[in-house]
This record gives structure tokens, C-alpha cells and sequence, in this order.
């Protein structure tokens, strides 16, 4: 008796299972990607972050300013001396004395052509 449960349970669950396997697929609902909006980690500001960029692309222009020195490539120095002024008032001490010092050399470079 027990062995007839267990098997007309197991047909019933088997039953479910394909009849189940007849239905339609739902499709899956789609939502929008939402932006990643949190605040910088490590206690540090958006201010601080932006700060830290601008320190970054100075320095790295700077470097880019005295290799095109190097290379006598004077209009592509220029412009980017046009570049490190837009951006002079954010400069730290030392990268305001690393940009004179190229400007510097670039005006001494020009004159020895």
C-alpha cells in the first residue's frame, strides 16, 4: 500500500514537472543600468579627487612639455604651454617651479635653434 503512495506521488510531482515544462517562458524583465553615483572611498571628496587629477595632468604635462623641449618640438611645446596656463591657478609650489623652469628652457631653446 505504501509502495502505490509513493508511487502515484511520484507520478503526480513527475506530471507537475513536464506540465510544467510546457509553459511559456516569461521573459525577463530588463531595467536600465543605474549609474554608480557613491562617493569616492577613503574619506577623500570629490574635491580631493579632482584635485588629485589636475596634480596628475600637470605633472604629466610638464614632463610632456620638457621631452617636446627635448625634441625641439616647439609648436607642440607651445601648446601645451597653453594647456599648463589654463590650469595655473591649480598648480602645486613645486609644479609651478617645474613649469617656469620649462618655460625657461623652451625660451632658451628657441633662441638656439
Amino acid at each position: 500500500m505504501i509502495g502505490k503512495i509513493l508511487m502515484a506521488a511520484t507520478l503526480a510531482l513527475g506530471l507537475g514537472m513536464v506540465s510544467g515544462c510546457e509553459q511559456e517562458p516569461t521573459p525577463p524583465t530588463t531595467t536600465p543600468p543605474t549609474p554608480n553615483l557613491t562617493a569616492p572611498q577613503g574619506g577623500s571628496s570629490v574635491h580631493g579627487v579632482v584635485a588629485e587629477t589636475v596634480k596628475t595632468s600637470a605633472g604629466e604635462l610638464i614632463k610632456e612639455l620638457n621631452a617636446a623641449i627635448g625634441a625641439k618640438s616647439f609648436d607642440t611645446a607651445d601648446q601645451i604651454v597653453a594647456k599648463i596656463e589654463a590650469m595655473k591657478d591649480k598648480l602645486s609650489a613645486q609644479e609651478a617651479m617645474a613649469f617656469e623652469a620649462a618655460k625657461k628652457a623652451l625660451a632658451a631653446a628657441k633662441t638656439h635653434r
